[in-house]
């Protein structure tokens, strides 16, 4: 979570991380019901169209306690991710 805004297209990681109050775990839930082709042009999507469009984001699970960025090396976080949904 930010506490300073980020402005300007020569923004850097160290203003990224200057920014940064606090990380948290997060889980994007994907809904992909995005249309293969393009409706108006007729060609097929790519990955960075459903990207760029937003169109398969669902929403977003976060949870765990907040942490200070420089509390921890984030080149070390992994999850794991288990479900017991069936078809």
């Amino acid at each position: 979570m930010l506490a300073k805004p980020l402005r300007g297209p020569n923004c850097t990681l160290f203003d990224v991380y200057n920014a940064t109050d606090y990380v948290i775990p997060a889980l994007e839930i994907i809904d992909a019901r995005s249309h293969n082709v393009d409706p108006q042009t007729q060609r097929p999507r790519k990955v960075f169209d459903t990207i760029s469009d937003n169109a398969a984001n669902a929403g977003v699970v976060m949870g765990g306690r907040p942490i200070k960025p420089d509390a921890l090396d984030l080149r070390w976080i992994s999850a794991f991710v288990v479900s017991q949904w069936r078809d």
